[in-house]
């Protein structure tokens, strides 16, 4: 059985699903900004009280445009920078206060470099349907 798919909107579709993800990561930056300085610091992140609503920024700004397809490729190109930072400077795990918080951690590193990966993948299709920007 031949099932026909609409590759465009499907890539529409993963699109905003990325961006809804990306942009509710960015709002929680500033909804829990005080608890993420608190962790920042904690894990020796340099200038937590400046990287932490910068980094909001930048997936607020990144999830827009991909989930507008406006300047898409500086867009993705913010978020995956944003990912590889964080997952490298912030959830080293074997600077973990014990081994749950090495797990975790490992965890968390290791599901930014796949989102990190996934979020390249957009840039395989060099003309975004269903954009703003064509």
């Amino acid at each position: 059985m031949d099932v026909a798919v609409d590759v465009d909107l499907l890539f529409l579709v993963g699109r905003l699903l990325a961006a809804l993800m990306y942009l509710l990561m960015g709002v929680n930056h500033f909804v829990h900004l005080p608890e993420l300085i608190d962790y920042a610091e904690g894990r020796r992140t340099p200038v937590p009280l400046l990287t932490v609503p910068i980094t909001g920024l930048a997936l607020f700004g990144g999830a827009l445009s991909i989930g507008l397809g406006v300047y898409p490729v500086a867009g993705v190109i913010t978020v995956v920078v944003f990912l590889l930072l964080a997952a490298l400077l912030v959830h080293r795990p074997l600077a973990g206060d014990n081994a749950y918080t090495a797990q975790q951690e490992m965890i968390n590193m290791m599901r930014n470099f796949a989102l990190a990966g996934t979020t390249l993948v957009l840039l395989a299709k060099p003309d975004w349907p269903y954009s703003l920007m064509p």
